[in-house]
């Protein structure tokens, strides 16, 4: 998954000395690093600029301290790259910067800033006369080492680092392009042959221009004679910046063995400020159809022994017809074996198979969580990174901000598991998803009144982005079980996996350990990653019509869009600036 938010929060632990993967203790510092101006913040999420070689640029930075005592920041620039998943991440405090890192000057190595104050920092871009043309990305950084003890009892000192992003365009020939490196293709029949084999497709794509650039991928499947088997959905490419790449994987099931496959991986480059032409690369894989080819070899023998013993085949001997059959154009043009045998003959019963849809049965070679997943990307990228959610995961978020969020969660699950009762009472396709080992609605209880106290019930404010949210849910999601299948999946799968690493580092930011994010911990659950498999193989055994399937998927967008909704007005509520805040220039 791809995270981008208005603060790339980035926390890197350096252990002196400690084991690898020693654990940082709870800290109380908190602070917040956005672009702004000699005046104050002027509403950028990133600090973006154009400049010519040999330019020199001045910017700024807010620095904000969000606590009741003075905090000193180291602050300096670095580069940006993407990681093997192609996220945008910035280089360790240890590795030295060789682009637009080191183009990056302050005043002073380190500031200090004042409790509850934002200092806005000016800094300097001095481009090169020699600087490539094209995208430089990289972060100006503030961090602040701390030393702690882990739970071994050893010293640990900890980097927390804050950035905000840095691009910059240096002037000259631009070149937008995409390559697709490599595509590796590994195709397994299934021991049943009617379900034809699963096709595993890797490509690796690369930005080999000097423009950072996203896109979308797609695999077609063809067999013989250019016949298309499959087509996947587009995917999304996540941005890569120059000389970034990421690794692509597809599967697709139900493929049937046409004695050679191949598939051919597109990818079309996001629009520029023209249209930028699609890239192709293809591989095949020998899948030779065993099943016909044995049955084929036996029919040949059994006929030929009868032609060499020159009898004809006795009345009521077995007897086996082997074609192709074109179904008509109005079953979608599917093709079919057909395995015959005579009336009455109960060895051998008549087999016919579904094999290969040909228009808009290809949808369907992918399986539908794939599906799912792909068609709320957009909308779940956008909740995540609402500005709310981003500084509440650098602990720029009041304590009081994080038991709101608390409690909106509470009013949304409340509706959602009296769902999931009804859904197990009606034993429907739904039930299987409402599983009582994620119930959260007692955890949500016990956090809120570690956050508000024992009279946690009238101290909590419900949001109207909340009431809108919980509305849905009890009018469509209590009655219908596609709709609530659509909203436990965008809920409790979030919550099974990003929402651990969020627990853990919300647990740590606030001081709160186990008390206040029980929420995010599944006692019942002992392998989440083992439960997702199960969940996504129980979204794939519902084998949904396809209008059944789009109102599945639609209802997973909006509820992307119910959330992200919530967390908008949240930040309204806890601001980035608040007005009580003094401002020192």
């Amino acid at each position: 998954m791809t995270v981008r938010g208005a603060l790339a929060a980035v926390l890197l632990l350096i252990m002196v000395p400690a084991p690898a993967r020693a654990a940082p203790g709870p800290s109380d510092v908190r602070w917040s690093v956005q672009p702004s101006s000699a005046k104050g913040p002027d509403g950028r999420d990133f600090v973006i600029r154009r400049a010519a070689p040999g330019e020199t640029l001045t910017d700024y930075v807010g620095i904000t301290n969000l606590t009741t005592r003075p905090l000193t920041f180291t602050v300096y620039g670095t580069d940006a790259y993407n990681t093997d998943d192609g996220s945008f991440a910035l280089l360790p405090a240890a590795q030295k910067a060789t682009d637009i890192g080191s183009w990056i000057g302050l005043g002073a190595e380190e500031y200090t800033v004042p409790a509850n104050t934002r200092l806005d920092v000016p800094f300097s871009i001095t481009v090169p006369v020699d600087a490539t043309p094209g995208d430089h990305a990289g972060g100006v950084i503030t961090s602040i080492a701390e030393e702690t003890i882990d739970a071994q009892g050893q010293k640990v000192l900890v980097d927390r680092r804050v950035a905000a992003r840095v691009y910059l365009t240096v002037a000259g020939a631009v070149a937008p392009t995409l390559k697709i490196d490599t595509v590796r293709l590994e195709y397994t029949q299934s021991p049943n042959p009617a379900d034809g084999g699963e096709m595993t497709v890797s490509y690796l794509v690369r930005n080999t221009g000097n423009l950072r650039l996203s896109g979308a991928g797609a695999v077609r499947v063809t067999g013989p004679f250019g016949w298309e088997l499959a087509r996947t959905e587009p995917m999304a490419i996540p941005e890569l910046l120059p000389g970034g790449a990421v690794t692509v994987t597809e599967r697709i099931v139900g493929v049937q063995p046409t004695v050679r496959l191949n598939a051919e991986v597109t990818v079309e480059p996001a629009n520029f400020d023209r249209k930028l032409p699609a890239v192709t690369r293809g591989t095949t894989v020998w899948a030779w159809p065993w099943a016909l080819v044995i049955l084929l070899s036996l029919a040949v023998l059994y006929l030929g022994s009868d032609s060499l013993a020159g009898v004809r085949p006795a009345a009521g001997r077995r007897t086996f017809r082997q074609h192709w059959t074109r179904s008509p154009r109005n079953e979608d043009d599917q093709y079919d074996i057909d395995v015959v045998s005579p009336p009455g003959d109960k060895q051998c019963p008549p087999i016919r198979r579904h094999h290969l849809d040909d228009q808009e049965g290809r949808a369907d070679m992918t399986d539908f969580s794939t599906r799912l997943r792909r068609a709320t990307m957009v909308e779940h990228r956008e909740a995540e990174t609402r500005s709310f959610i981003s500084r509440l995961m650098a602990g720029a978020v009041p304590m009081a901000g994080f038991a709101a969020l608390t409690a909106q969660y509470l009013a949304v699950y409340r509706e959602l598991e009296a769902a999931a009762d009804r859904m197990r009472a009606e034993a429907g396709p739904a039930a299987g998803f409402a599983d009582p080992a994620l119930t959260r609605v007692p955890s949500l209880e016990a956090d809120l009144a570690h956050l508000y106290g024992p009279d946690w019930e009238s101290a909590v404010t419900v949001l109207d982005s909340t009431v809108a949210y919980a509305a849905r849910l009890r009018e469509l999601a209590a009655v219908s079980p596609h709709h609530f299948i659509a909203h436990h999946y965008v809920r409790y799968l979030g919550d099974l996996s990003g929402g651990q690493m969020i627990g853990r580092t919300l647990a740590n930011l606030y001081g709160l350990g186990d008390a206040g994010t029980s929420f995010y911990r599944f006692e019942q659950i002992s392998d989440a990653r083992a439960y997702k498999i199960a969940y996504r193989e129980r979204l794939d055994a519902l084998h949904l019509p396809d209008d059944e399937a789009t109102t599945l998927i639609d209802e997973a967008q909006l509820a992307f869009r119910y959330n992200a909704a919530v967390f908008v007005e949240l930040g309204a509520h806890y601001p980035e600036n608040p007005e009580d805040l003094a401002s020192a220039a």
